[in-house]
């Protein structure tokens, strides 16, 4: 009986950006080419047309991929030093505040490297629960106004006691929700 060795290493189980691409093409031709040739082969005119458009369909789905994945790299880098320093909320009525009062919300942020277009920054207010939760929220977003600046009008949504805070969360096109990648920054 040989002598037992050492164990063998296991391989790491990750995905790097070329694992992910042949993923998503494999998938995407995986699941096209059974469900929509035949559709598309009754409205174009040549099979070669037909494959044309298959094809290009295919880079089309490889270049949101790509787009996708360097959003999300990006992201890796520069979410984890993403900060709010500090928010405000500016009343400027002299009368007493009601219902439809407008006030501003404006915020401090770093967006460690990223373009405002890559985020939704949002001034959430709502009413203030016993438990210090904000309840029944109005979600505003917020814009650019100056260098690392950030405001946004919101009118009073509720009578009682109104709480606010910002957000910050991810932002692309492909993405189905900015809930998607489970990341969001609060003031």
């Amino acid at each position: 009986m040989p002598a037992p060795g050492p164990a063998p290493e296991r391989l790491p189980r990750t995905l790097g950006l070329w694992s992910s691409v042949a993923l998503v093409i494999g998938i995407t031709i995986g699941s096209g080419i059974f469900r929509s040739p035949a559709g598309i082969a009754q409205k174009v005119p040549s099979p070669t047309l037909m494959l044309a458009l298959w094809v290009v369909g295919g880079l089309v789905t490889l270049c949101g991929a790509l787009s996708l994945a360097d959003y999300r790299t990006k992201l890796e880098v520069s979410w984890p030093r993403l900060r709010i320093f500090d928010s405000e909320l500016l009343v400027e009525a002299t009368e007493p505040l009601v219902v439809g009062t407008e006030v501003t919300i404006r915020a401090r942020i770093d967006l460690a490297g990223l373009d405002p277009s890559e985020v939704d920054i949002q001034a959430v207010v709502g009413r203030v629960a016993d438990d210090d939760e904000l309840r029944d929220p109005v979600t505003v977003p917020m814009t650019e106004d100056g260098i690392g600046a950030f405001a946004a009008r919101v009118k009073l949504p509720r009578p009682g006691a109104i709480g606010y805070t910002v957000r910050v969360l991810p932002k692309h096109g492909l993405l189905a929700t900015p809930a998607e990648l489970a990341r969001v920054v609060l003031a």
